[in-house]
């Protein structure tokens, strides 16, 4: 990372710099692979535990997502209307709000998930539904037992693309940013964590059956991410997608070593 000094300059080093600017244009950067973007920073004051994080861009390192899509099977007749569908508008505090819906019922190798989705969805955006969920890895796909795709953006955190709980019900609100399959496929793999975990172990992230992954997080040392360095739900999640996301990559071992012993615990939860 360049460290801007500027303001602690001197009056003579600031004479050269138009040169050192030139020679810095000049030359050509350095390839740089996923692995080498994720930086360690100190972690800011205030959150749950004091430690260097990573910070990892998951869409740059998707290698272990299927290169085969799962065999996606929609049965004639699959699709019901649903004049009433609760769809959650709230995830913190759960609020619904009643709309019509299309719920169709799909298998992916086999496994059925239940999507339901506002009657006016385009096909494309459904299809990019289905292409995402037959990108999952099978031991994120086996956890998920139904996907809604909310009508609207969830009122208290409009940023938000999906939360799910312990009960294998995905939530995903639409966002501004238009998603490729495989990117909604990470953030599902993610969702898949808080599911397997929630309903292992509780689903507030104190209970005492976290109290294994806790102490794991805090012997390695670093969040591993931004996202997940304030919420031990969300670390758990993290860290499964960056395990599925990357196995079968040079950026899996590589994560391992950074990680090792959440990644072990992960080892125990896949082998399952």
């Amino acid at each position: 990372m360049r460290i801007d000094r500027r303001d602690h300059a001197s009056p003579a080093a600031a004479t050269q710099r138009p040169a050192a600017a030139k020679r810095e244009r000049e030359t050509p950067p350095k390839p740089v692979d996923a692995f080498e973007r994720a930086r360690f920073r100190q972690f800011s004051p205030g959150g749950r535990y004091n430690a260097p994080y990573v910070v990892s861009e998951l869409s740059d390192v998707q290698g272990a997502l299927r290169a085969t899509p799962a065999e996606v099977r929609v049965p004639d007749a699959a699709a019901t209307y649903d004049p009433a569908f609760p769809f959650v508008t709230r995830v913190e505090g759960r609020t619904d709000v009643v709309a019509p819906a299309l719920v169709v019922n799909v298998t992916f190798d086999g496994h059925p998930v239940t999507i339901a989705a506002p009657t006016d969805i385009t096909r494309a955006s459904f299809n990019n539904v289905l292409n995402a969920l037959a990108l999952m890895p099978p031991e994120a796909m086996r956890e998920i037992n139904a996907v809604h795709l909310s009508p609207h953006p969830d009122s208290a955190a409009p940023g938000i693309l999906a939360a799910a709980g312990d009960t294998g019900v995905v939530y995903v609100f639409p966002v501004h940013e238009r998603q490729s399959a495989r990117s909604l496929a990470v953030s599902l793999v993610h969702e898949s964590g808080h599911v397997w975990s929630q309903d292992d172990w509780g689903v507030n992230g104190n209970e005492a059956g976290w109290a294994p992954w806790i102490q794991a997080r805090d012997a390695d040392a670093r969040a591993i991410s931004t996202y997940g360095a304030n919420d031990t739900r969300d670390d758990l999640a993290e860290a499964a997608a960056l395990y599925l996301s990357t196995r079968g990559t040079p950026h899996h071992e590589r994560y391992r070593a950074l990680f090792p012993n959440r990644f072990a615990m992960l080892d125990a939860h896949y082998a399952e």
